[in-house]
């Protein structure tokens, strides 16, 4: 009983604070605008317990993704953030990749937002195509779930 105690106190001290969840989402999601993507809505944490993470599409097109931060590394829930945005917008291969990048980069750059790595960064992202683009390109390569079945994925 004394170690399931420890455990539940250490894990306690590795939780990411409300301040520092909604700072990597603001990140991310101002990257995500940047770059012509449509960022979907974060929430914390998911309504299905169990669930670090987990993702719904509405008709209208709006996507709102939850990520558990309780009990968590940060890096976990950047991820978590990250990938959201790659989820939400359909994005494979390449695309992804390069987002996944700019997105590392700009969330490293914490802390340093008038620092000129962080100009650099925004003023040479690279520029990703249009949502319908991607969509008709990697249709070729990968199944994609129609829209009405694409909400009962987690």
């Amino acid at each position: 009983m004394t170690s399931t105690a420890l455990n539940a106190s250490s894990s306690n001290s590795s939780e990411c604070s409300v301040a520092d969840f909604s700072d990597c989402v603001r990140r991310i999601v101002e990257l995500s605008r940047s770059e012509g993507l449509n960022p979907p809505a974060f929430r914390s944490p998911p309504r299905i317990l169990g669930l670090d993470r987990s993702m719904q599409r509405h008709r209208n097109g709006s996507v709102v993704i939850a990520i558990r931060r309780e009990g968590r590394p940060f890096a976990a829930i950047q991820g978590d953030v990250i990938e959201g945005v790659v989820v939400a917008n359909r994005l494979v291969g390449v695309t992804a990749d390069q987002f996944r990048r700019a997105a590392w980069s700009a969330l490293d750059s914490q802390g340093s937002e008038g620092s000129p790595s962080n100009r650099v960064l925004r003023s040479s992202a690279l520029r990703l195509a249009p949502v319908s683009a991607r969509v008709a390109v990697d249709r070729g390569r990968h199944r994609v779930l129609p829209d009405h079945m694409a909400d009962k994925v987690a």
